[in-house]
């Protein structure tokens, strides 16, 4: 007589645990991050790093939803004029831009998703000036947040 049932229990345990590791949130103390020293203190998000040109063209397309503590950050190889639109992005966004220094040094708030079939009629963002790195996060999100043109951030990789 065999005894199934223990065998059965110890590979379902094992499958069990396998999907908590793996769909198991990652906290923002385990994710690079991204601190900015406002006037009413310290706004912290965990990030997602797009820093190659293949994530950097998708960003946040198709995104339904982005929490408040979570951010996509561009990472270009130098400071120079970027612009970013809102093809296929599904929720409004803000856009900030930031020297290499990580300065802010201009900041699109509540950029609108691009409905429009042609893409010639996609509005561009941009900064007035150069930029190194550009942090996604939820519309109007900076505002609510005190984020400013002229703060500083610390990054955490």
């Amino acid at each position: 007589m065999t005894h199934a049932f223990p065998r059965y229990f110890t590979i379902g345990v094992l499958i069990v645990l396998a999907l908590a590791i793996l769909l198991w949130p990652r906290s923002v103390e385990s994710a690079p991050t991204i601190v900015f020293a406002t006037k009413s203190g310290e706004v912290k998000f965990a990030l997602e790093i797009a820093d190659s040109p293949e994530e950097q063209e998708k960003g946040l397309m198709n995104r339904e939803k982005i929490e408040d503590t979570y951010g996509m950050l561009f990472i270009f190889p130098r400071e120079e004029r970027v612009s970013f639109w809102m093809k296929n992005t599904l929720i409004p966004l803000d856009m900030i831009f930031m020297d290499e220094d990580l300065k802010i040094v201009h900041i699109a708030q509540n950029a609108e998703p691009c409905i429009s079939k042609d893409d010639s009629q996609c509005p561009l963002y941009s900064a007035p000036s150069s930029a190194k790195y550009v942090l996604e996060i939820r519309g109007n999100l900076s505002k609510e947040k005190q984020i400013q043109v002229g703060n500083r951030a610390q990054l955490h990789l």
